[in-house]
């Protein structure tokens, strides 16, 4: 059995566009990932909504990712697999250099997890990284003058950029969910079950190349 755990934000956890609730199982992209890739494999969430990577929101107590994925790396173990997307609340508080600079710190934190000495590792088979640059912004978020995320579009689209640089940098894989999925116009920033549907099925493929 290979476990492969999912670290990200409301893209991650299911945010319906414009209402809040959560998509299914099936209909999450962790869901159809799971779907695809068959038995012998176990997909593991951990998707919070407005998580930031390593930028303190005074706002939203209790989204740190920082703080919470050493946490889950070792309550989740032993793990095959980390899949990192996240960094689309970082841009309300930095830009998306400062964005990928926290998904590395989120990689050196998993590495130091990784080296402690415990009962059991958490990477028994190897430290591996699939780092997932997020979709882009919707043009419309740039509308709304109270907007958390007003700024956020042209930034988005720098994503992956940064991201493929860090990915490169930190020897771990890399994947632009902006290639196979978008934000839905009805909020500008959460995928559509289409969108959901499109990035499980190519992350699945993904994860073959590296596991399978």
């Amino acid at each position: 059995m290979k476990n492969i755990l999912c670290f990200g934000d409301s893209n991650t956890w299911g945010y319906t566009p414009g209402t809040g609730v959560r998509f299914d199982l099936d209909t999450r992209w962790t869901g159809v990932m799971q779907s695809a890739l068959g038995a012998g494999y176990r997909v593991l969430e951990d998707g919070q909504n407005a998580r930031t990577s390593v930028y303190e929101d005074p706002w939203s107590p209790w989204r740190l990712g920082a703080a919470a994925l050493p946490m889950a790396l070792v309550a989740q173990k032993p793990l095959d697999l980390l899949v990192l997307m996240m960094g689309t609340n970082d841009l309300k508080f930095t830009d998306a250099f400062g964005a990928a600079k926290g998904a590395e710190r989120l990689i050196d934190l998993a590495r130091a997890v990784q080296a402690r000495k415990e009962s059991s590792e958490v990477f028994p088979n190897g430290f591996k990284v699939l780092l997932v640059s997020p979709i882009q912004l919707h043009p419309s978020v740039a509308d709304d003058p109270y907007g958390t995320l007003r700024g956020g579009y042209a930034e988005s689209k720098k994503f992956a950029f940064y991201y493929r640089h860090v990915a490169q940098a930190q020897g771990a894989a890399f994947f632009d969910a902006a290639t196979v999925a978008e934000p839905s116009p009805v909020d500008g920033v959460h995928m559509d079950a289409a969108s959901h549907r499109a990035l499980g099925e190519a992350l699945a493929q993904e994860v073959r190349k590296l596991i399978g």
